[in-house]
């Protein structure tokens, strides 16, 4: 939804102006169509000769610092600033906190860090980036921030400022690096005051415990497996697609709530596939459980479908015996069709979040949950009238999209 939002204002950039009150009520969604920029009732053409001229215009939260001062000067990181804090309105369900309290006690890393089991790292960094308080550490372009975001651009592009105000700690450097950009702008220099030496040190214990616990399920999912003299099978691309899509923190294994949110019809189950009893079921525990599965089920089949033994009493006095009825294979994460070779990474990424039942396909209840906006074109994607979306089927509809609006 944003990337036209960014191509827009590109063109209002191109042009010579700027929006200067980009909102969440400055966004209009559309249902069918990509989403428009506006209300440009402040909209001032950039003037690098005369800033002052530019008129004090300030929406809380989504104003930078130098729309509340005179002299400030504006420019394009002014429009990535807001838009920035309408990403963080959607990522976080509040408001972003305004520029001025954010001079005293700087509370967006961390709540971005609050995001992070639901997003991305590269997204909320991103984010993050656009919202510096010093408009010359932001992305000096829409065209520069959107590469980003499209992953035309490697995350290493955060580092604009040196090693100390560089964006790479997330919820830890970001406080230091800008409490010393507005540390200068005060009257008389001052040390950081306890509260923020306080809070900086709980960030850096915090981040340091996450690093230890990644390091234990990895040192535990290594030592847990047994040796073999061969090495184990590779698992089936649906089963590490699945897995993939479950495992929401990217720490190589699934808690017991990832399983509930992502696998709900496992999660009854959770400690028979856990094997090893460390509280987190790695790629290999599941695949092992899954294969049980079918087997047993392929066992059951075999046995409910056997003809009955033949009776030992004369046939007139044998009671008929019904055959049990044929117990239907539980529901397993079936392989899903592989996908094409130029699908972008994001696009499938998306799929498989979306994808709630594990098969591979979306189905319109799928869709209406994670991408509305294909909702009213279910029928023209499912090319092939099977009433369920594949990876192939959507990805082909975006790269029409795209092709009709002459992006690549």
């Amino acid at each position: 939804m944003v990337l036209p939002i960014m191509d827009g204002l590109i063109a209002v950039h191109r042009a010579g102006f700027l929006h200067r009150d980009i909102k969440p009520s400055n966004v209009f969604l559309r249902k069918d169509g990509p989403p428009l920029l506006i209300d440009f009732g402040s909209a001032r053409m950039l003037s690098a000769d005369q800033p002052e001229s530019m008129t004090s215009i300030v929406s809380p939260g989504y104003a930078p610092i130098e729309q509340y001062m005179r002299d400030g000067k504006q420019g394009p990181p002014t429009d990535i600033y807001a838009l920035s804090g309408v990403l963080f309105r959607a990522v976080s369900g509040e408001n972003p906190p305004d520029a001025l309290s954010r001079m005293k006690a700087d509370t967006l890393p961390a709540k971005l860090a609050q995001a992070r089991s639901r997003y991305d790292e590269w997204f909320l960094r991103a984010i993050e980036w656009g919202m510096n308080l010093d408009e010359k550490l932001r992305p000096q372009s829409v065209e520069e921030w959107r590469d980003l975001f499209s992953g035309r651009r490697p995350m290493s592009a955060l580092d604009r400022a040196p090693a100390s105000t560089s964006l790479k700690g997330a919820a830890t450097a970001t406080a230091p690096s800008q409490q010393r950009t507005v540390r200068v702008t005060e009257p008389a220099r001052r040390r950081p005051s306890w509260a923020i030496r306080i809070a900086v040190v709980i960030a850096l214990c915090g981040l340091a415990a996450l690093v230890i616990r990644h390091r234990v399920i990895q040192r535990d999912a290594a030592t847990a497996q047994p040796a073999v003299a061969s090495a184990p099978a590779a698992p089936s691309d649906g089963v590490s697609q699945n897995f993939d899509a479950a495992d929401a923190d990217h720490s190589g294994g699934i808690t017991r709530e990832e399983m509930s949110n992502r696998l709900p019809r496992y999660a009854a189950r959770f400690d028979e596939i856990d094997t090893d009893k460390n509280g987190v079921i790695s790629l290999r525990e599941l695949e092992r459980f899954l294969q049980a599965e079918s087997a047993g089920a392929e066992e059951r089949q075999t046995a409910a479908a056997a003809p009955p033994p033949p009776a030992e009493v004369p046939v007139r006095q044998a009671v008929p015996v019904e055959p049990p009825p044929a117990l239907p294979a539980p529901d397993s994460l079936a392989a899903a069709p592989p996908p094409p070779p130029d699908v972008p990474p994001m696009v499938a990424r998306d799929f498989m979040r979306a994808d709630g039942n594990g098969d591979g396909y979306l189905t319109p209840a799928e869709v209406h949950a994670r991408f509305p906006i294909l909702e009213s074109k279910f029928a023209a994607v499912d090319t092939n009238g099977d009433g369920r979306l594949s990876l192939a089927e959507v990805w082909q509809y975006r790269k029409k999209m795209l092709a009709e609006r002459g992006m690549r």
